[in-house]
């Protein structure tokens, strides 16, 4: 399988210490109609300032959501954090990412209806008005952009919840898998045109608020994924999270994304997990004779199992695709080795060959990662980005 990355537009953080002055807040405004958008229209420098007069809620306040919270109080942005642990909230608040939302989950305040679990059929559902909701949807008008970072498979549900209840704000989230997630969110009646798909590709072994820290994302790529009815302005909003993180942008259609992401982060992280658990049996004092590159090698072996098993099963047929590469690639070298071993044979071109194009492969990726961060390209058009979506900024194939 193979992708054809796609207009590969950019955007990065200024430098600190020459952004301009923070203006005084000013009204949220709501979502305009999608449009081709340049980068020059999203966010430039100066928009930075625009920080401080926004108030961002963050759904999920995991090691992602605290980062993000922590990042964007340095610019003075109003910060809102709601997690479904209250004392998860607690510690990210404590960290200093933000305050805590003041009202219950919207699923169990009673302004959530039928829609929330899959009946989108429901006009009436999520009325402001019940339970809570007068007060929520006060606080909801001033809402401008709400940051979705829960695992891939609770964004759809996450998204036509908060939607409901904040009628005004825009919304992107951070999963590591695209289409699958933006999906479910259509399905489930979601408004595609508030919502822009984003992915910070950063993080740490350890998840948690506790390990969150401001500059995660500094001088780190973050994906956005706009589909065509996308609307400028969530366009905008995603694009100022991410800059306003210390990131640079980068434009990829949803599709595109999962392939790149399939194979430069999931499949590594299978490769190295099938590896380590060879080594689960080990006897500790041979286990001790391991090399500084074996401990390289499988160090992300030790992440979350259960939000990896997630997050593959989220992008499974792009990975499907990679695995099968691989392994056709192990079976010929197991061959070789088979044939060689029979034959006494010496060095075999096909573990040559593998080798070789691993040492090419490597040197790409390192040269690749000497590169500076990309600056902003302010012509470059976002026109092309949907190529893979479907009629009416539908996700299918």
């Amino acid at each position: 399988m193979h992708a054809r990355l796609v207009d590969l537009t950019v955007v990065t953080a200024p430098d600190p210490d020459t952004a301009p002055p923070v203006p005084t807040a000013s009204a949220p405004a709501a979502a305009t109609s999608a449009a081709p958008a340049s980068a020059a229209d999203l966010v430039d420098a100066a928009d930075l300032a625009d920080l401080a007069g926004l108030r961002v809620l963050i759904v999920g306040t995991g090691l992602i959501g605290t980062s993000v919270g922590m990042a964007l109080r340095r610019h003075g942005t109003d910060v809102l954090l709601y997690d479904r642990d209250p004392a998860q909230t607690a510690v990210a608040a404590r960290r200093g990412a933000g305050r805590a939302w003041p009202f219950p989950d919207p699923r169990q305040a009673g302004v959530i209806g039928p829609r929330q679990a899959g009946t989108a059929d429901d006009p009436a559902a999520g009325d402001p008005a019940a339970g809570t909701g007068g007060a929520v949807a006060s606080v909801g008008q001033a809402v401008d952009h709400v940051v979705i970072a829960v695992p891939p498979r609770d964004v759809g549900q996450t998204l036509v919840a908060w939607q409901l209840l904040l009628p005004r704000a825009t919304f992107s989230d951070t999963a590591s898998v695209k289409v699958e997630p933006l999906t479910d969110a259509e399905r489930l009646g979601a408004d595609m045109s508030r919502i822009c798909g984003a992915h910070p590709v950063a993080g740490r072994e350890r998840g948690g608020p506790e390990w969150a820290v401001a500059d995660l994302f500094v001088n780190r790529p973050w994906v956005v994924t706009p589909s065509a009815v996308t609307s400028r302005l969530a366009q905008r909003h995603a694009s100022l999270m991410a800059v306003g993180c210390g990131a640079w942008v980068a434009h990829l259609d949803p599709r595109t994304h999962d392939f790149a992401l399939g194979l430069l982060s999931h499949l590594p992280h299978i490769v190295a997990s099938a590896f380590a658990a060879r080594l689960a049996t080990m006897p500790e004092d041979l286990a001790r004779l391991a090399g500084p590159g074996l401990m390289d090698f499988t160090r992300i072996a030790g992440a979350n199992a259960d939000l990896w098993t997630e997050i593959v099963g989220a992008n499974a047929s792009p990975l499907a695709d990679l695995l099968a590469d691989v392994v056709a690639d192990l079976g010929r070298v197991r061959d070789a080795l088979g044939a060689g071993a029979v034959q006494g044979s010496g060095t075999d071109p096909v573990v040559e060959s593998l080798f070789r194009m691993g040492n090419t492969g490597r040197c790409r990726l390192e040269a690749a990662k000497a590169l500076p961060a990309p600056r902003a390209a302010v012509d470059d058009h976002l026109s092309g980005v949907n190529h893979l979506s479907g009629v009416n900024g539908r996700l299918s194939a």
